[in-house]
């Protein structure tokens, strides 16, 4: 998998609820898995996979 597909998935996960990121001054950022209570239901799966993918077509665009 490249970087990038990486990145994008974890948006996805991010824009999903399923995750959360945690930045840290000059380190990595830490992902963490929330509570199943903060989950976007199953219906909006598809327009949050949607979303990352239009987002990934404008950032190709832009270099």
């Amino acid at each position: 998998m490249s970087v990038r597909k990486a990145q994008y998935a974890l948006k996805t996960l991010c824009d999903a609820g399923l995750i959360v990121k945690e930045q840290r001054r000059g380190r990595t950022d830490v992902y963490r898995l929330t509570p199943k209570s903060n989950w976007k239901p199953k219906e909006e799966l598809k327009q949050i996979r949607q979303k990352a993918k239009e987002s990934k077509v404008e950032d190709s665009e832009e270099e």
